[in-house]
C-alpha cells in the first residue's frame, strides 16, 4: 500500500479569518480600520462634490429666492431690490426664473453655503464632522456639540426688529433669531437651557426639511462609481491580508 500525506500550512488564511472576525469590533483590527478610513474618505469626496453641484443649482435642491439672496447679502429691502435687478447685470453670474427663484448662482449666494460651515463639516476632522467606527462599518455625517456661526448673525439681525415690524424682512429675521436663540423648546420644564443651535442640528433641519424649510438632502447613499471604488478597496484589503501584508 502506498500512501501520501500532505500538510498545508495556512498562517495567512488563519490570520485573515481572525482579522475578518474582528470587523464587528470597535475599534476594528488595523487592516479593517484602514479600509474603513479609505471608505470614509471616498464617501466624503463624493458628498462634497454633490454638495457643490447642488448648491449651484445643478441638482434637485429647491432654489433660493431673490429676497433670500438680498437679505443674506445685506439684510435690507434695498439689497433685495439690488439682487432682483442683478439678473440683468452682465457682471453677475446669478440667474432667476420667472418666479424669482435662483437657478444659477455664484459662490457668494450658493444654496446652503452662507457661512460655509455645513459644507466644511463634510471634511474629515473638520468642525461638526462625524466619522466613527461602528460594528461592520464606519459612520460619516454632520453632528456633535459644535455651534453654528449663524446664531450670532441671526441674533444681531433680530435686535430691534419689534421697532421695525413693518418691514417683512425684519420680521422674518426676528423669527429666525427667536428660533435659533438657545433652542429652548421644553427648557422651562426641564429647568435647563440647551444652548445655541449646533451645526448638526442645522444640517438635520435642512436635510429633512423640518419646520418651514424646504428639504435639501445633504447625506445620501453613495453613487455607483463610489461603491465600485469602495468594493475595490475591500478586495485589495483582503488580498493584502491573505498574502501577509496586512493584519
Amino acid at each position: 500500500m502506498i500512501s501520501v500525506r500532505v500538510q498545508v500550512r495556512t498562517p495567512n488564511l488563519d490570520a485573515t479569518r481572525k482579522t475578518l472576525a474582528g470587523m464587528g469590533r470597535t475599534p476594528p483590527p488595523p487592516a479593517i480600520a484602514q479600509m474603513y478610513d479609505e471608505w470614509a474618505f471616498l464617501y466624503g469626496s463624493f458628498i462634497r462634490r454633490r454638495y457643490n453641484t447642488f448648491s449651484r443649482g445643478g441638482g434637485n435642491w429647491p432654489p433660493l429666492k431673490q429676497a433670500t439672496i438680498g437679505a443674506r447679502r445685506v439684510g435690507t429691502a434695498r439689497s433685495r431690490a439690488a439682487a432682483a435687478n442683478s439678473k440683468g447685470d452682465a457682471r453677475s453670474s446669478l440667474a432667476f426664473d420667472r418666479r424669482g427663484a435662483l437657478v444659477r448662482a455664484d459662490r457668494k449666494v450658493s444654496i446652503l453655503k452662507d457661512t460655509g460651515q455645513l459644507f466644511n463639516a463634510l471634511s474629515i476632522n473638520a468642525l461638526g464632522n462625524v466619522k466613527k467606527y461602528v460594528p461592520y462599518g464606519v459612520r460619516f455625517g454632520i453632528g456633535g456639540p459644535a455651534r453654528h456661526a449663524a446664531i450670532k448673525r441671526a441674533l444681531a439681525a433680530g435686535k430691534g426688529a419689534n421697532t421695525r415690524g413693518t418691514n417683512k424682512g425684519d420680521a422674518n429675521r426676528q423669527k429666525l433669531a427667536q428660533a435659533l436663540r438657545g433652542q429652548r423648546s421644553g427648557s422651562r420644564a426641564s429647568g435647563r437651557r440647551t444652548g445655541a443651535i449646533t451645526i448638526g442640528r442645522l444640517a438635520a433641519i435642512h436635510d429633512q426639511g423640518l419646520g418651514h424649510n424646504p428639504k435639501r438632502e445633504i447625506i445620501v447613499p453613495p453613487d455607483a462609481a463610489t461603491l465600485r471604488r469602495m468594493s475595490r478597496i475591500a478586495s485589495a484589503t483582503m488580498h493584502r491580508t491573505l498574502t501577509g501584508g496586512a493584519r
